[in-house]
């Protein structure tokens, strides 16, 4: 199986190109193409170089794979709408994968042990926290993801958690920089059922949505 992953939620946006058998433990990288320029590199750009490399055209893959986030709102819908109009095209399968859980099989691969704190910047002072701890190269358990305060996050790695995440030593002394990398999301989505369309994915915000009636029409005589 074949499948392209599209990780955008971070400002490092990857694109790779994998192949295995669900459930059969097995990966072969393709190829892999990073953009560390804050985004600015054409989204389709990077698709495009990861299937040069790979040496495959679009109708050899079976499957898309999207980081769902948390993270950069606009980055996920990129990666939404590349695999809509992709769907549009060649009718593939289509997967969700939350950057999250990218990240804490990212973590698990680094060799981290005990407690840790992956964090994704949530604006508004606040950030995506999801909390746990790895026993072993199998084995984690993880709270769920929410939303907390920086204060949170701070009590935490002061008692001795390990915080890590998207740019974080910028706002946490003392974390660890890890970005969700597509070939992971790709490895993930091996074991993941497809969905019947790309329009039904969207992106982790777990803000409940808020709207504010505009005020009345300024009247000029």
């Amino acid at each position: 199986m074949r499948i392209l992953a599209l990780e955008f939620s971070s400002l490092t946006r990857s694109v790779a190109v994998v192949a295995g058998n669900p459930g059969g433990g097995g990966l072969t990288i393709l190829a892999e193409v990073a953009d560390d320029s804050a985004g600015r590199m054409d989204p389709l750009g990077l698709v495009q170089e990861a299937m040069r490399r790979a040496q495959l055209q679009a109708r050899d893959l079976d499957a898309l794979a999207v980081g769902l986030g948390p993270g950069s709102q606009a980055g996920i819908r990129n990666a939404i709408a590349l695999a809509q109009g992709w769907q549009l095209a060649l009718p593939v399968p289509v997967m969700g994968v939350g950057s999250h859980e990218v990240l804490a099989c990212q973590a698990i691969q680094a060799g981290l042990r005990g407690k840790a704190g992956l964090v994704f910047d949530a604006q508004r002072g606040e950030f995506y926290l999801f909390h746990g701890e790895i026993h072993g190269a199998s084995e984690a358990v993880w709270e769920s993801l929410r939303i907390v305060p920086a204060e949170t996050i701070q009590t935490l790695s002061a008692s001795g958690v390990v915080i890590l995440g998207p740019g974080c030593p910028k706002w946490f002394s003392g974390s660890q920089d890890l970005r969700p990398a597509a070939t992971v999301l790709g490895r993930l989505a091996l074991d993941r059922p497809g969905t019947a369309s790309a329009s039904g994915l969207e992106p982790i915000h777990l803000r409940a949505t808020q709207f504010v009636k505009a005020p009345p029409p300024r009247q000029y005589s």
